[in-house]
């Protein structure tokens, strides 16, 4: 996408724990943007690397193929952010805390979750995990004809709920994609009364339930693949590491 699409201006490109490396993150900076990624465990930070050590949160991702190819070391910040779960750990490439600071940081991620909800539903709810369709052309009129209806449905819905003075955060897209493929079947039999599916989709709303238990059930203890969200490995600079900082013909800014 980075290659063939067109972004506005210093867009802030933000994404989960899958979306790392130096090549992709250095494609991003390249092209003018920035980025705010998580990142765990898969990810090794360099610090006290040059006269970087002396600001607080900047680390470097300098891997070992990128220095001998004479690439230079991309400049983090990294970024520790508390919730009721734990902490978490982020990076980016705004390197300045006034120009994006740690409380926007927190409040940019926690907004993505909407859209990883939406991808949810649409596989899982909306029945799209697999296509249906036999040949590569079919199949992107499948999904582009399914996203429709994926919009569609949950517009319907939240219309709707406005008027008894549901917030659209409420709806339930299971609910309504239920009241309205029923609907759709019943229409052989008796006619559409209007009146009745706005009933029906008023009331397609989330249980307003407290979840009490873990969801820490839901993974099988010999999983491999076992959700985790640990810490960056955090390795100092080493001497070799620091040659060729000094060797380096491309050398950021921020290493005088």
């Amino acid at each position: 996408m980075l290659k063939t699409e067109t972004f506005p201006e210093n867009t802030l490109f933000c994404g989960e724990a899958g979306f790392v490396g130096y090549a992709f993150w250095n494609g991003i900076v390249n092209k003018g943007h920035h980025f705010l990624v998580r990142v765990g465990g898969n990810v090794r930070l360099l610090t006290d690397l040059g006269y970087a050590r002396g600001r607080d949160g900047i680390v470097c991702v300098w891997p070992d193929a990128a220095a001998r190819r004479g690439q230079p070391p991309l400049v983090l910040r990294l970024i520790e952010v508390k919730n009721e779960r734990g902490s978490m750990f982020l990076v980016t490439s705004v390197l300045s805390e006034r120009a994006l600071p740690n409380v926007k940081v927190a409040q940019l991620y926690s907004m993505r979750w909407g859209i990883e909800l939406q991808f949810r539903s649409f596989k899982q709810t909306f029945g799209r995990r697999q296509l249906h369709s036999r040949t590569a052309e079919c199949r992107y009129v499948e999904l582009d004809w399914s996203l429709v209806g994926f919009w569609i449905i949950p517009l319907f819905a939240v219309k709707e709920q406005i008027k008894v003075d549901w917030p659209p955060e409420s709806s339930s897209v299971a609910l309504s994609s239920a009241i309205i493929q029923e609907t759709m079947e019943r229409s052989n039999e008796e006619a559409l009364n209007g009146r009745v599916l706005s009933q029906q989709l008023s009331e397609a709303v989330l249980d307003s339930y407290v979840r009490t238990s873990s969801k820490d059930a839901r993974d099988k203890p010999n999983r491999k693949d076992k959700p985790s969200a640990t810490r960056p490995i955090l390795a100092k600079a080493n001497i070799k590491q620091k040659q060729r900082l000094k060797d380096c013909k491309n050398t950021p800014s921020i290493f005088p």
